[in-house]
Order: structure tokens, then C-alpha cells, then sequence
């Protein structure tokens, strides 16, 4: 199917105003609710759509929640959520589509009820990938039978590493929140992997800030100072369209208060209509930029010398093949010296 920008325009409008007047009806619901006697709370939360883990309140009517909106009390949520978050109700609650019972291919349920053997249902099951028409509902205690009877199985066969946990996270709180339970459910069953889907936009990030000063912070959540920010360099990030809601809040007052922006993207996106000094570079030429940004600031003295010798590793002497030199490469005879034991690097 094709659909003309104009029709997509359109379609974009009406469900805006369909979404904006649903709200309206919620809250009108909600009033008349009170007014009829009908048990209403709103039951303060935290939103976990997106690593900015917004506060919310979810606003309950007889029991079933009819609106999600923000804690305005809190700083994350002050001016408001985003449009995920609004519609939480919709995907969590009234969305048809949402499933709301386990769901397991027919070979496992036939597998765990003892009608086919292991290697059949694995047989099925290599036949069924990629495909949902065999999915089927099952109860909770056909669910977990299926899982623990593996894992028995596993067990029983010394296979304990054949069991990996692979789980979801935007960034280090969920990552914790949800990797300490699952830590010790690991050692209990005595083996197994666990990982998680680290974002691409974000993992090259936390590896940067590991290399550079030993920890992984979301710098552009929860570091970045935009508040004393004069200029901001962005390359090839739609802050404004497309960040999170936290982030986009204080970069947005950084840019009502006059800081200069400057954007490094070949797309004019919603953050390059606010720049001073937007650059459409070529896609994939931004590093050489960034390299020729580098050697001007080298070329002209425009770096701190002290900040760099202190915080990050610029003092590394690095050697003709791109790596550090490491201090049992250097002859210090010829220098009336002995090799120094309290570090690796040579600096």
C-alpha cells in the first residue's frame, strides 16, 4: 500500500484531534464518575516507557484505568509527558490487539502434555519460526510448566550454560531494576547467561564514557549542564524530535535563552530549525568534520591544557600502530631509569 504525504498529513491531524477530544471524554468520564458515586483514584506511578522514567498519575475509575497524566510536582514530569506515555491506557488496557494470556507455539504445549517427544517438537518448532499462527493461548501453569520443565532438563544434562536470560532496559536504572531479581533467580539455578538489548543509540555512548573516565553515566540525561551551556554542538541527533522528554525540556530552555546551536546533520530535522548554524555535511562525512573540528582547536590553542591532563587520556603517548605505549616497551636504561611499577601506560 502507498500513501501520499498529503494523505499521511491528514490522517496525522485527525488522529491528533481524535486522541485530543478521547482525552476530554476520559476526563469528562471521570467527572461524571464522581458525581455518580462510582469509586474514582489516581495512583501515582512512574512511567517506564523510556529511560526518563517519568512520575504520572493513572487516574482509575471502578477499578480500570481511563487516563495516564503527568505528576506536575515532579522535575521530570513538570511540563508535562509525552504522547507514549499519555496512551498507556490504550496499549495496556484497551488496545484489542494487546495480549492479555501467555502465549506458546501448539509443539511446546504438545511437548510439556507428553504428546511428541523433544526432538519432534524441536523439528515443529524449527518450521514455525517467524510465523504467529501457531501461537496459542495457554494458562500460567502451562507456561511455567513448559519453562521449568526445560530448565529441569538442562539441569539434569549438566547444561546449566546452555541458559541464557535476554531482557529489555533503557539504560542503567532499568537495567538494575531488572537484572538484580534476575542476578539471583541465575545463582539459585546454578548457571546461565543474562544480557540485554542495549540501544544502539546509546551502548557506543557508555563504552566512550568507560574508555574516557571509568564509568558509563547517560550523559545526556543526567550530566549534561544545559543550564550554564553558552554553545551546543549537536551531531547528527534530533534532540527536539525525537530525545527524551527530560533532555528535551532543558535543551529547549538552553535554546529561549540564547545559547548558540549548531547542528552537524544532513537532515534538516525539528533541532536543525533551531540552529545558528545548521551543517548539511554529506551522510558519513561528519567524522572527517569532526576530525578538522579537532585539529583547528589543536592548531589554535583552544583546549584546556590542565583539564586535559588531568581528566582524560590526551597525555597517552601512543605508538605508530594506534595503541598506548605501555611502560615495559620503553628501554629506560637509556634514560638512568628503572622501569616504574605503578602503572602500565607511559605518559
Amino acid at each position: 500500500m502507498s500513501i501520499s504525504r498529503r494523505d499521511a498529513i491528514k490522517a496525522g491531524v485527525t488522529i491528533g484531534i481524535v486522541a485530543g477530544a478521547s482525552g476530554l471524554l476520559l476526563k469528562a468520564t471521570a467527572g461524571e464518575a464522581l458525581r455518580a458515586g462510582v469509586s474514582v483514584a489516581s495512583i501515582p506511578s512512574i512511567c517506564g516507557m523510556c529511560m526518563a522514567q517519568c512520575a504520572i498519575y493513572i487516574d482509575v475509575v471502578d477499578g480500570k484505568p481511563v487516563r495516564i497524566r503527568p505528576n506536575t510536582n515532579a522535575p521530570t514530569s513538570a511540563l508535562g509527558i509525552c504522547p507514549r506515555g499519555a496512551s498507556g491506557t490504550f496499549n495496556a488496557w484497551l488496545n484489542p490487539d494487546a495480549v492479555k494470556k501467555p502465549m506458546a507455539r501448539k509443539a511446546l504445549v504438545d511437548w510439556v502434555q507428553g504428546k511428541i517427544s523433544w526432538e519432534e517438537a524441536k523439528r515443529q518448532l524449527s518450521q514455525s519460526r517467524g510465523r504467529y499462527d501457531d501461537m496459542v493461548e495457554v494458562d500460567w501453569n502451562t507456561a511455567i510448566e513448559i519453562i521449568a520443565k526445560k530448565l529441569k532438563e538442562l539441569a539434569d544434562n549438566n547444561e546449566r550454560r546452555a541458559f541464557t536470560f535476554l531482557f529489555g532496559a533503557w539504560g542503567p536504572v532499568a537495567s538494575m531494576r531488572a537484572g538484580v531479581p534476575i542476578s539471583r533467580f541465575a545463582d539459585a539455578y546454578g548457571g546461565g547467561m543474562i544480557t540485554f538489548d542495549n540501544p544502539y543509540c546509546t551502548y557506543p555512548r557508555y563504552l566512550g564514557h568507560w574508555l574516557t573516565w571509568g564509568h558509563g553515566h547517560q550523559a545526556h540525561t543526567v550530566c549534561v549542564d544545559y543550564s550554564e551551556a553558552e554553545a551546543i554542538l549537536v551531531v547528527r541527533r534530533n534532540v527536539i524530535g525525537a530525545g527524551v522528554v527530560t533532555e528535551t525540556w532543558r535543551f529547549m530552555e538552553a535554546v529561549k535563552r540564547g545559547a548558540k546551536l549548531v547542528v552537524l546533520s544532513p537532515v534538516f530535522d525539528e533541532t536543525a530549525s533551531y540552529a545558528t548554524v545548521w551543517l548539511p555535511v554529506k551522510p558519513g562525512t561528519d567524522l572527517a568534520v569532526l576530525l578538522a573540528f579537532i585539529k583547528y582547536v589543536l592548531d589554535n590553542g583552544y583546549y584546556i591544557e590542565q583539564y586535559l591532563a588531568r581528566f582524560t587520556n590526551a597525555p597517552f603517548l601512543i605508538k605508530e600502530d594506534g595503541l598506548p605505549l605501555l611502560a615495559s616497551e620503553v628501554a629506560w636504561d637509556k634514560y638512568g631509569l628503572s622501569e616504574p611499577k605503578d602503572f602500565a601506560y607511559v605518559v
